[in-house]
């Protein structure tokens, strides 16, 4: 048996391993793509947004000099992960390596929080990340290698005000991951969790939200002084 050093060695060497990302069209996911890139490793993309995503292939290829492969992708939708994961176990091959940074916030007071937006977060935060580790740890399972790098956040743990259902969906992937590492460890599987704090994506839909709170603020006091 290859003792935990040498196995943590193996992993780290990314050259012509296969490496999912999702959330990989802009912020944590981007920046994770291009790196895995520059250490060699054959990217495959994940997100909504396809052009972004094969802008982002593109520059992948010319940090890695191989393939990189880019499946428009909604998270929040169990049957499409299902689809696209069997495309890329046919065109591209089994993953080696998953990192799991699809994800979005709305930062609003708990109880200004519109449920559908709730449900929203907890499905691309927490169902999704769940839905597709479930599948590629099984791949991962069968070749006694591989490594999940779930991205949660550092609000799991310190949460701060309007960010209850973000905090509450990134406090999931955090005892998740905790409980899939002591799972997947006997079969020589390397479960990370990431806990950064606020990047340029999360603070631009931060004031995104100031400004629509401002808009209906004064919405409600013109309302209030046409009314009077």
């Amino acid at each position: 048996m290859m003792n935990l050093s040498s196995r943590l060695k193996e992993l780290r060497d990314l050259k012509n391993r296969i490496v999912l990302i999702t959330g990989a069209s802009s912020g944590i996911g981007q920046a994770a793509a291009f790196e895995v890139a520059r250490r060699g490793a054959i990217v495959v993309l994940v997100a909504r947004n396809e052009l972004k995503l094969n802008q982002v292939a593109q520059q992948c290829m010319l940090y890695s000099g191989r393939p990189a492969f880019a499946f428009a992708l909604d998270v929040a939708n169990p049957a499409a992960i299902d689809k696209t994961l069997s495309q890329v176990r046919h065109e591209v091959g089994a993953v080696d390596v998953v990192i799991n940074a699809a994800g979005f916030g709305d930062m609003e007071p708990a109880v200004d929080t519109d449920p559908e937006v709730t449900d929203r977060m907890f499905r691309v935060n927490v169902l999704g990340l769940i839905y597709i580790t479930r599948q590629l740890a099984s791949d991962m399972i069968d070749k006694h290698y591989g490594a999940i790098i779930n991205i949660a956040s550092v609000a799991a743990k310190i949460p701060t005000p309007k960010a209850a259902v973000y905090t509450a969906t990134k406090t999931a992937v955090v005892g998740y991951s905790d409980v899939l590492r002591q799972e997947l460890r006997p079969f020589g599987i390397q479960v990370t969790t990431v806990n950064p704090g606020a990047c340029c994506d999360q603070l631009l839909q931060y004031r995104r939200s100031r400004r629509r709170l401002l808009v209906k603020s004064c919405q409600l006091h013109c309302d209030a002084s046409t009314g009077s």
